[in-house]
């Protein structure tokens, strides 16, 4: 079983010569909210949840957004599950509702 291939028409609406774009105000938005929670003793945390290897492949900057989130890690954690899985589990819809399965074997044990 093979899952739909990447619709490139598509892939290029919303990444624009295939990068990742980044704007600085929604990076600061970002970093005011994780502050505000963090000030409020709410502790944050973000998720990065698997892309399909075609995808990361097909972002030429994949990496980069990562590194800004990073950069605010200060203020929140950060668990990494992109490098966790293979592209099987994008053949299992379980890994989009997260109801069992995914959520026991990986999301749980991030989070521990």
């Amino acid at each position: 079983m093979t899952h739909n291939p990447l619709n490139q028409e598509n892939l290029g609406k919303v990444f624009p010569n295939h990068r990742i774009q980044f704007d600085p105000k929604q990076v600061r938005q970002l970093d005011a909210e994780l502050g505000k929670l963090k000030s409020d003793g709410i502790t944050a945390i973000l998720l990065f949840t698997p892309s399909r290897r075609d995808f990361k492949s097909a972002i030429s900057n994949y990496e980069e957004y990562k590194l800004v989130v990073d950069q605010l890690t200060n203020k929140c954690s950060v668990i990494d599950l992109d490098f966790m899985v293979n592209d099987s589990i994008f053949m299992d819809a379980d890994h989009i509702a997260c109801p069992t399965s995914y959520t026991s074997n990986f999301i749980r044990p991030a989070l521990k």
